[in-house]
């Protein structure tokens, strides 16, 4: 369930951001080997479940083309942001050849949003909010142009890798201990101050 997913972490908390991905993966994908043989039934029932939900998703990302961009600031827009700062919300987006990358300088993730990006069609914004999107599957238009996603917001660095776990890799997070790898070396510079200094990326 969502209750383990409701701690408040700091952004030096970098173990504590781990521990909350690798908790998530092992809830989405539990290990087989270690259920009972009417507990790995029920498993197999529930699993084929999820994989037909993520076989629609899946049809509803690649229906939507051209949607990246709107879907990014409409992450962006669900971020919170800290108006004592006195900095303005501000969302960054840069295309080339080799990637997309979007940043800005929101407060950064919390267990609470990992666990609603994990989701499909639920969201950890409440209703009335005031922000643009709320289904909980905006993110994962990213989809269409990236096999592997990765979000950077300390003390969360984290993707979600469909190449490793199929169709799974939707909804289950791996870890990413080295972010700076699977960036442009142009832009690591860039990653390294937003995780470093006072703002976060996303």
């Amino acid at each position: 369930g969502a209750a383990p997913f409701q701690a408040v972490l700091s952004r030096e908390d970098l173990p504590g951001g781990r521990r909350c991905v690798e908790a998530l993966a092992r809830l989405k994908l539990p290990d087989e080997a270690s259920m009972a043989p009417r507990e790995l039934a029920c498993w197999h029932e529930n699993k084929r479940t999820i994989e037909n939900s993520l076989k629609t998703l899946s049809g509803q990302i690649y229906s939507a083309r051209a949607r990246i961009v709107y879907e990014i600031i409409q992450n962006a827009d669900d971020c919170s942001y800290d108006a004592e700062s006195g900095e303005p919300p501000q969302l960054h987006i840069e295309c080339s050849d080799e990637a997309l990358c979007s940043w800005h300088n929101e407060r950064g993730f919390q267990p609470k949003d990992l666990y609603a990006m994990c989701q499909v069609g639920e969201s950890s914004k409440p209703a009335g909010s005031g922000k643009i999107g709320r289904k909980g599957i905006g993110f994962k238009s990213v989809f269409q142009i990236s096999d592997a996603p990765m979000l950077v917001s300390p003390p969360f660095q984290f993707c979600f890798d469909t190449v490793a776990r199929g169709i799974f890799g939707y909804i289950v997070p791996s870890w990413v201990d080295a972010p700076a790898d699977f960036v442009p070396p142009r832009l690591r510079p860039l990653l390294c101050g937003l995780v470093g200094g006072a703002g976060s990326g996303g």
